[in-house]
């Protein structure tokens, strides 16, 4: 298609400085299909809430036990 485009340019005599094409990344398909940008997680602060979540299941279990 774009090809067909560049094509049809040239025949009217359309000057094209520059062209690109690009696969979206799953960010652009989010933005399309959300209307919103997706938040980030970093992967260390991802680390830290599963081991507070595992913090929190344990200390959840020792007071079932001593109840």
């Amino acid at each position: 298609m774009l090809s067909q485009v560049l094509q049809r340019f040239s025949q009217a005599d359309i000057r094209v400085v520059d062209v690109g094409l690009r696969r979206p990344t799953l960010d652009d398909v989010f933005l399309t299909l959300t209307g919103h940008v997706a938040e980030g997680v970093d992967e260390e602060s991802d680390e830290r809430s599963d081991r507070s979540e595992d913090h929190d299941l344990a200390d959840a279990k020792k007071k079932e036990v001593v109840r």
